[in-house]
């Protein structure tokens, strides 16, 4: 079942952010070079651990936060992977800047660590995650109305929208889950399970000279 969900995942990731456009596939694989090139000069790797429940704080890079945050909804048991820039974290603003830049929104993606969309606790453990961020607030408000030109625009400004999203500045985490300690889930999640604790390491890159966007 895991192997099937991570190929109907990966399938709807293209479909969600390119449907309509016969540019897909090819704007993936550009954008998936640019990354590994321009990701690569400012390297940073943590470890971490965190109970069910609890919320998980690292700063990085200059004004940078990476957060899981713990769900508690009983339907939605684990976290949700979070970068946000640790001065709107001071000044009590927490909107998560990456969002738009993984793709698939409506489904299960790189930035979910959570027992939902029928996976198993097993299978959360074991999904890969691989996940794009923007760099500054700027950057990330540029996003945030960038995907709302995909679900509002059509023609040649949706075009246009895609092809900025697809080569958008932005950083790389790699989150892998290196031990963990699940549980029994309650009726709200049948018979799925929980994950009680976990363990991890993330590593960021970030690129040395961020590209310019154009907007």
């Amino acid at each position: 079942m895991f192997a099937a969900l991570m190929v109907t995942a990966t399938c709807f990731m293209a479909l969600s952010l390119f449907s309509g456009s016969s540019r897909a596939s090819s704007l993936f694989q550009q954008q998936g070079a640019r990354q590994k090139e321009s990701a690569s000069c400012l390297p940073e790797t943590f470890s971490g651990e965190v109970n069910r429940g609890e919320h998980y704080d690292h700063a990085f890079g200059t004004d940078l936060v990476f957060r899981l945050r713990a769900s508690h909804d009983p339907a939605i048991e684990g976290w949700h992977i979070e970068i946000v820039g640790k001065k709107a974290l001071d000044d009590g603003r927490s909107q998560d800047w990456a969002w738009p830049l993984n793709p698939p929104y409506h489904g299960y993606n790189a930035q979910n660590v959570s027992v939902s969309y029928d996976l198993s606790a097993k299978d959360v453990i074991e999904y890969p995650r691989e996940f794009r961020f923007p760099l500054s607030e700027a950057d990330a408000k540029r996003a945030t109305e960038l995907y709302e030109k995909l679900e509002s625009d059509t023609g040649q400004q949706l075009d246009d929208a895609m092809q900025e999203l697809a080569s958008f500045p932005s950083g790389t985490g790699v989150f892998k889950i290196t031990d963990s300690r699940l549980g029994l889930s309650g009726p709200e999640n049948e018979k799925r399970g929980r994950i009680e604790w976990l363990k991890f390491t993330l590593s960021i890159s970030l690129p040395c000279q961020p590209p310019a966007n154009n907007q």
